[in-house]
This record gives C-alpha cells, structure tokens and sequence, in this order.
C-alpha cells in the first residue's frame, strides 16, 4: 500500500474508533491555509473536538505523510516488539540439560559461529555438548537431521534404523553414499556423522522400535526426533513420549508438501490429541507408491494438507 493511502487508511479507522484528535484543517474549506492549534483551540466547533489524544500531528501535506508514517510505524513496532519479548518470557520453558564443564580449545575453534550468538554463547553450546538426542531413522528426514545436530555440536545422538541403504534411497538420504548401498543405515549414518563432527558421541540402535524396547530407549535422551514413515510407529513414539514426559519433534512429507511439529504433553497437546485415530489402512501411500521430491526432506516448511493425508516420511521403516 503507498504511503498516502496507507496514513489515510490508519486515521480513518482511527477516528472512527475515537482514538485520533480530528484534524483541525477539517474545519477550513479546501484550499484554504489551516489555522494553527493555538488559533484553533478558540474556533474549535464539538466536531472537531478530540476524544482522546494523538501523539502525532495528522498532516494533509503528501510531503509530510511518509515521515508521520513512519513515525506511527515506529510506535507500532515497539509495541508489537514488547508484547513479542513478554509473550516470551511467560511461555519460556526451562533448558532441558544442564551446560557441561568446559568446551575443548578445538571445540571454541569449530563452535565460533555459535558463540558470537548472544542467544547461544558459551552457556547455549555447553547445553548442546550434555544434549542426547534421539533420531528414529537414519533416512529422508533423519539424514539432514542427524548431520546438522552434529555439525551444531549435540554431544551425544541416538539412531535407531534396522535397515540397509538401498540405491533409491540416494534421492533424498543425504547421510548415505554409493558405497553405502547394502550396508546398515544407522551405521553408515555413524560414519557420516565421524566426519562431520568427531567430537560427537553416536549410538546405533540397529533394532526395530516395537512396545518391548520403546521406553527403554526414550529414557536414555532428552529429546525425541520422530522420522518414521508409518502411522503405528509414529503413535507408539507419541504414547511413548507422553508417558516419559519427553518432548519430540514430528515431521512428515508427501510428494511436494511437508509438515513438522513439536509435541510436548507436559507443556501442549500432543499428536494423540490432534488425531485420536490414524487412517484406515491403504488410504495413504506410501513414498514409494506416491514418490518424495529429495529436497523437501530437508526444509521446514509447513502445508494446508492434513497431517494424515502425509503419510510418507522417509524415516525408519518401510522405505
């Protein structure tokens, strides 16, 4: 919207919900010079009379309209910053790890970037050193995962993949190689992330996550990263993750649509709580029924289609 339109806009809702003194050039005939305030206060008439105070003079002049424009802008954004910065502080959860000891010479060397953050620093990478995280899943959506928690410098992650690197899964699961092909995925993952980071402590998990081994697992790590591509072991790490009090992050695409979420029944709804039920059987495909666009495994983009209509996450099972 240009400015002039957009300082009209403004005044008119304004006046009309009474928050604006009416403009004293309102009572001069077009064309004519406007009185100033102190002339005008005397020939006020109960029109022009305000109803509450404007900080900023409304000015008829073009000229001056983009300067009072942005100094109404100026007013809403701090506004908007403020209310921003208090709806923080009242949602603020406490870390979820405690900062480890010390960071290594090397580590201050590889983790620069971070520390001149101020709202990561010395305190927020020793928090990402003591995290354990878990990733379900060594591929579409674990893949870019697993190397860019590395690459930050979580100290200690958990893969759990019992399958082998197939040559179609090379599209998308960036953690695997050519040489890969036939070898476990949770092991060729751990060999990724060595280099990518070899201060990184990885744990492969090479079984299928059922109801025997699911809490067991959980209880190990801080935070749950759900890349499953099947409705029953997506419910089974909700359940799991509500009954530990564990917060997890969910994410799931389809074709060229993509979804992710973070569930933490201690502090919000859960997946349960948004869908009770998973669909009938066959009624979503899977990847490779549907297919994936590679490049959307790693984006975090949210889409208008349905949860349960994006079944196919390229994560841990039936791939």
């Amino acid at each position: 919207m240009k400015p002039t339109l957009w300082i009209e806009h403004l005044v008119e809702i304004g006046q009309r919900e009474g928050s604006l003194t009416h403009p004293c050039d309102e009572c001069q005939p077009r064309g004519a010079t406007p009185l100033n305030s102190a002339a005008c206060a005397k020939t006020r008439t109960p029109r022009c009379q305000p109803r509450r105070p404007w900080p900023y003079p409304i000015i008829r002049n073009s000229d001056h309209q983009l300067r009072v424009a942005v100094k109404i802008e100026k007013v809403l954004f701090r506004g908007i910053r403020a209310a921003t910065l208090s709806w923080r502080r009242a949602v603020a959860l406490p870390p979820l790890v405690e900062p480890a000891d010390e960071l290594t010479i090397d580590e201050v060397r590889r983790y620069s970037r971070h520390l001149i953050i101020p709202d990561v620093g010395m305190a927020g990478q020793k928090r990402l050193k003591n995290a354990r995280v878990l990733v379900i899943g060594a591929g579409g959506l674990g893949s870019p995962a697993l190397l860019y928690l590395a690459a930050a410098g979580v100290g200690t992650l958990g893969i759990v993949d019992f399958d082998t690197v197939d040559e179609s899964n090379l599209q998308r699961q960036i953690i695997h190689g050519q040489s890969d092909i036939g070898k476990s995925k949770a092991q060729s993952a751990k060999e990724s992330i060595a280099e990518t980071n070899p201060f990184v402590n990885v744990v492969v998990h090479d079984v299928r996550l059922d109801n025997d081994n699911v809490m067991e697992l959980f209880s190990q790590y801080d935070l749950i990263i759900d890349g499953t591509d099947n409705f029953a072991t997506r419910y089974m790490v909700n359940d799991a993750a509500v009954l530990l009090g564990k917060p997890y992050v969910w994410g799931s695409i389809y074709r060229f649509d993509g979804q992710v979420s973070v569930f933490w029944a201690e502090h919000g709804p859960c997946y349960r709580c948004l869908y009770p039920e998973p669909p009938p059987p066959g009624m979503v495909p899977s990847c490779a029924e549907g297919g994936v666009l590679g490049v959307l495994c790693a984006s975090d983009r949210r889409d208008r289609r349905s949860p349960r209509r994006s079944s196919c996450s390229p994560g841990s099972a039936n791939r």
